[in-house]
């Protein structure tokens, strides 16, 4: 039984998503040494659609990202899936001219549709390209907070999380 005090248990239920960050905090820094951490799985997916399901599921449940929305444009190819919608040049040149993950409060027009109706209140962006030798396509995550995803934060683990869903999405080259 849990002996804490009642006044304990109902503000920690009250403040979820305070301790849901702090717990990703945590293991952000453990998966800084460990690429893979719990996306290790995304390695092991029985199929694409598994795997791009659960890419978001992970970046939403582990981390509270509130918006994440990803296209695939090379390797893989699955028709009827949003992922594989069809995307701009504009957005393939976005995507092939990031070194490392783009953070900030500014996406290009069309980034910002893939959000549907949700677009119009998102005020900070993270832009991750999904790689495996090549460019495969852009992992994008969004938030209402213009201060989730900010020009000054360490872009480390995204450029790592990209490798490995690009890794992973390289698996289903072919496919479709």
């Amino acid at each position: 039984p849990d002996y804490r005090p009642i006044a304990l248990i109902r503000r920690e239920s009250k403040q979820p998503r305070r301790r849901t960050r702090f717990v990703a905090s945590r293991r952000h820094q453990r998966w800084q040494c460990d690429a893979k951490g719990p996306f290790e799985v995304l390695l092991t997916t029985g199929s694409l659609e598994a795997l791009l399901h659960l890419v978001t599921l992970h970046l939403r449940e582990d981390f509270a990202v509130p918006h994440v929305a990803l296209r695939v444009w090379n390797g893989a190819a699955a028709s009827g899936l949003p992922e594989f919608a069809p995307v701009s040049e504009g957005v393939r040149e976005i995507a092939a001219g990031l070194a490392q993950p783009y953070c900030g409060g500014h996406a290009a027009e069309e980034l910002v549709k893939w959000f549907g109706e949700d677009g119009e209140r998102l005020r900070s962006f993270a832009l991750v390209p999904l790689k495996h030798e090549r460019l495969l396509g852009l992992l994008v995550l969004a938030s209402e907070d213009a201060q989730r995803f900010y020009p000054e934060m360490g872009t480390l683990y995204l450029k790592r999380l990209g490798e490995l869903v690009g890794t992973a999405l390289e698996r289903y080259a072919g496919q479709g």
